[in-house]
């Protein structure tokens, strides 16, 4: 059964004002589409640094077998390492990024078709809903390879829908108060 759970009007402020950065970050980036892709690359090369200091730390200070503390000192190290070669060698970077997505899309295109080709009791329309979107999923995959600005064109695109849709998700539970729950989680988050 779902419940409305109602927020305060602190948090409702919140949520309304986190959404309108999200929506103008949005716009930011459809605007000036090299700080998208900027922006996540200086956000993958921060979390490979804090990953690569916590990896040194638990392998220097916690108590554990050699090899396991070795592992994970060398992985601190190539953590650290990668950060570094995101931030000295970004155009390096972002094609390398641009190659794993496209990857990623060629991947998740083939298992949608095999998936709905396999599948004989689906509707024969959702089937062929299945296969077009996972031929388009491989077609927008062929065409990052290709030419690596429409990658990037591609990866700011994802961003600012990703942050439109949230942005504008927050903003609405901010003015309407609430959000949808199960009732029977609601013990769960006290």
């Amino acid at each position: 059964m779902a419940s409305y759970l109602l927020s305060r009007k602190s948090m409702r402020i919140v949520q309304i004002i986190f959404g309108l950065i999200a929506v103008i970050s949005a716009g930011i980036i459809l605007a000036f589409p090299n700080i998208g892709i900027y922006a996540v690359l200086f956000m993958i090369a921060l979390s490979f640094m804090f990953m690569g200091i916590e990896r040194l730390i638990i392998g220097i200070f916690l108590p554990l077998i050699k090899q396991v503390k070795h592992l994970n000192i060398g992985m601190g190290i190539a953590s650290i390492l990668l950060s570094i070669i995101c931030i000295l060698f970004p155009n390096i970077a972002i094609e390398i990024l641009v190659v794993i997505i496209s990857f990623v899309l060629m991947l998740v295109g083939f298992t949608r078709i095999i998936h709905v080709l396999k599948h004989k009791e689906i509707q024969k329309w959702t089937r062929i809903i299945g296969v077009v979107l996972g031929l388009a999923s491989i077609g927008l995959a062929i065409g990052s390879m290709v030419s690596e600005s429409f990658g990037i064109i591609l990866i700011n695109f994802f961003i600012a829908v990703g942050l439109l849709a949230m942005g504008f998700e927050l903003i609405i539970a901010g003015i309407t108060g609430g959000h949808y729950i199960d009732v029977r989680n609601l013990k769960d988050l006290r």
